[in-house]
């Protein structure tokens, strides 16, 4: 939409004068620090955008953005939901269905590159895209098991020789630029170790057997502690399910978001133009009651991974591929994004849609306990 002004003195005005908005979310937030201004200007030195807010969450307008003083880039909590799980976007303006994403969209989700073949380099150009995950808190990533050992080639402890982070990631052929400065819009940050779930059956990338999903995804999490913290501007944590939420065996949630740059057939012949920018689509997830009656009823209990919940396409079949694993299922509390579930493996099928995906309410001590042990508390 444009905006037409009355006269060229309007025009300049707008542009040169600070159009501040009072009483908004950015300001409240941050009391005497945050402030709204057109996205026509950049943050006045000394202040940094805060890109969650900006753009209509905390700010009157999709034309305007959050400025803050200072720094605010190192204390989000995947438990305040205050601080988590805020997009780009207000969450009425979304259109799903596998299309494209736009930049900063979705400002929880990385994409995770293991080094190429006979690479020496441990950077963007010297690794690709292998799968998914979900920012928790600037030090952790959540994704899938078979997404860490898959991008470490081997094992979890060759995991920061062998594959990096990307926050801020949009499109993932090349670098992207922040368009009002020109400026990389990507974080690019080292691993400092990668953690699976306990009782996942494979400890090594060769054991796993690609014919066996069940096996595969079930307890199929995992944690990457980061050797740098998250500050991108494209970047937010998520919020995690509160313990309340996990009880509720009879809570469905019908408005939740997949992300990814996976394969879009299943003849995995999808022009790398076509997945290079990231893609969203709709999907629903049922209730834990939901979800035990459907697998009885059609007696998948041997199917079934351990540790999953049942997940639905919203209007259209709209379904994880492979590299899309590790990816978070995202349901909006209608002011926060929170993470429910995480992408399992899953060779490309238009005729089989996946029903499991891994239950993140599940493994909250896990991940509170792990993060703890390794220094970052939480919850």
């Amino acid at each position: 939409m444009a905006l037409i002004f009355p006269s060229t003195l309007l025009l300049i005005l707008w542009i040169i004068i600070p159009c501040t908005f009072a009483g908004t979310q950015c300001s409240i937030k941050f009391p005497g620090n945050g402030y709204c201004i057109s996205n026509r200007q950049f943050c006045p030195g000394g202040t940094h955008e805060y890109t969650p807010l900006s753009n209509g969450i905390g700010c009157p307008s999709l034309t305007s953005r959050c400025c803050v003083t200072g720094n605010f880039g190192g204390q989000h909590s995947a438990t305040d939901r205050s601080q988590c799980g805020i997009g780009s976007l207000p969450l009425s303006s979304r259109i799903f269905n596998g299309i494209n994403a736009g930049p900063c969209d979705w400002p929880f989700v990385v994409s995770i590159r293991s080094k190429l073949k006979n690479s020496s380099r441990l950077d963007y150009f010297g690794t690709t895209h292998i799968c998914a995950g979900v920012i928790i808190d600037r030090l952790w990533v959540l994704t899938s098991a078979v997404c860490i050992l898959n991008a470490a080639g081997t094992t979890v402890n060759e995991a920061r020789n062998r594959f990096v982070v990307v926050a801020g990631e949009y499109n993932i052929s090349g670098i992207d630029l922040y368009p009002m400065t020109g400026a990389q819009q990507e974080q690019i940050i080292n691993v400092d170790r990668a953690i699976i779930h306990p009782q996942y059956a494979y400890k090594h990338y060769a054991q796993i057997d690609l014919n066996n999903p069940t096996t595969i995804n079930s307890h199929g999490i995992g944690l990457i502690k980061l050797a740098q913290p998250i500050a991108g501007r494209c970047s937010g944590v998520i919020c995690l399910p509160t313990e309340r939420e996990s009880r509720n065996t009879c809570a469905g949630y019908n408005d939740c978001v997949i992300t990814g740059w996976g394969f879009t057939s299943e003849s995995y012949s999808t022009p790398q133009s076509q997945r290079d920018k990231l893609k969203q689509g709709r999907v629903k997830l049922a209730s834990k009651k939901g979800c035990d009656l459907v697998v009885n009823r059609l007696k998948l209990q041997g199917s079934r991974p351990i540790g999953t919940m049942c997940q639905a396409p919203d209007v259209v079949l709209t379904d994880g591929c492979l590299s899309d694993e590790g990816g978070a299922v995202m349901c909006s509390t209608g002011s926060n994004w929170v993470v429910r579930g995480i992408l399992p493996f899953k060779m490309c099928s238009k005729d089989k849609f996946n029903l499991f995906v891994t239950d993140v309410s599940l493994y909250l001590d896990w991940i509170r306990n792990t993060m703890n042990y390794w220094g970052t508390r939480i919850g």
